[in-house]
């Protein structure tokens, strides 16, 4: 069975490719600060934020992949810490990326459509990015980051939505509050 790592596991995608995956993999979760409790998952907590993290996660688990969902993704936060997103969302991937390509450990690194300013729509792999907020840019960086330290790592740009598991609004949760306000 192959040792899969999820980072962000305590998060909307992070938690939903746990409960995805649990059947077929054998499964290391990472989050930061909400503990996890999940049959059939090694369930760990770290700080990405910190540059050596990555390799020790790696030398201590020895995953066979890793699919990168840890993210800073409230945009409001994003744009009143921008040291914090650029450190999360830019610079920790790039540091997984590397531990990643010296371990030979395959890496999915989830990204999201805020890279483009959402002008025209139905944009293609090749299309510019334009990133219109600290959130996006940040993560745009981090994409560069990871293709830079690791090009055979898989960027994955895209929306997530739903209903958030934790004690933390969804972006989906948080326009559905709005519109009842």
């Amino acid at each position: 069975m192959e040792r899969l790592l999820i980072t962000g596991a305590s998060g909307l995608l992070g938690a939903n490719l746990l409960l995805t995956a649990r059947a077929s993999h054998q499964l290391i979760a990472v989050s930061h600060r909400h503990r996890l409790h999940l049959d059939g998952a090694k369930c760990i907590q770290a700080d990405l934020a910190e540059p050596e993290t990555a390799r020790e996660l790696i030398r201590m688990h020895r995953p066979q992949a890793i699919v990168h969902c840890a993210a800073l993704t409230d945009v409001d936060v994003c744009e009143e810490h921008p040291d914090r997103a650029e450190r999360l969302n830019a610079e920790a991937p790039g540091w997984l990326a590397e531990a990643c390509a010296a371990t030979g450990t395959r890496l999915i690194h989830i990204s999201t459509d805020a890279v483009f300013d959402g002008e025209r729509g139905n944009y293609a792999e090749g299309d510019v990015p334009r990133p219109v907020n600290t959130y996006g840019a940040s993560k745009l960086r981090g994409e560069q980051a990871v293709l830079s330290a690791n090009p055979s790592a898989l960027v994955i740009r895209t929306n997530i939505f739903g209903w958030n598991s934790q004690p933390k609004l969804s972006l989906s949760e948080w326009f559905l509050g709005r519109l009842r306000r």
